[in-house]
């Protein structure tokens, strides 16, 4: 199973979407996480389960979502999670098992906002309180410490639980 993740980054540059659909394309990904997207990115995939559209003050074009889930699957289910906006997660159906995903940005200033903890807090205790498996990556982030915050939080999670 090939499972990919890019952050579009809204799409800021708009000459680049032919090439980004074709690198999309290109990867052959069973399943396909994009971040900061836009719905004009439409690889060919059977299904596609993205965020609502945001409602929020961060002037978001209405072509555009923070994330949406490209898969060959079907969906079995499709769960609640903390923010709609911010956030999808459903069950699917693959070759190997049912398999559940979940795409999501952590605060919209990434750690630039005091709600990215309590965002990043909210979205984690959610996963373990439901058991969830999530593949991909829980956020795209590219900042390397941002990154090890995730990874601490998740094992300071773990640690309690059991």
């Amino acid at each position: 199973m090939k499972i990919a993740t890019w952050n579009i980054e809204r799409l800021r540059k708009k000459d680049n979407l032919p090439l980004i659909i074709e690198k999309c394309e290109s990867l052959n990904a069973d399943i396909l996480v994009l971040t900061e997207t836009d719905s004009r990115v439409n690889p060919k995939h059977k299904n596609c389960f993205s965020t609502v559209e945001p409602d929020d003050k961060y002037n978001y074009k209405p072509t555009e979502t923070r994330v949406s889930i490209f898969t060959k699957y079907d969906c079995v289910k499709h769960y609640e999670t903390f923010n709609d906006q911010t956030a999808v997660c459903v069950e699917l159906k693959t070759d190997h098992g049912n398999l559940i995903g979940y795409g999501t940005i952590i605060g919209v200033l990434g750690n630039r906002c005091k709600s990215f903890m309590e965002d990043l807090n909210k979205q984690m205790i959610l996963i373990v309180m439901q058991k969830r498996v999530v593949f991909a990556l829980l956020v795209i982030l590219t900042v390397a410490s941002q990154t090890s915050i995730i990874i601490q939080k998740m094992e300071d999670i773990n640690l309690k639980k059991h």
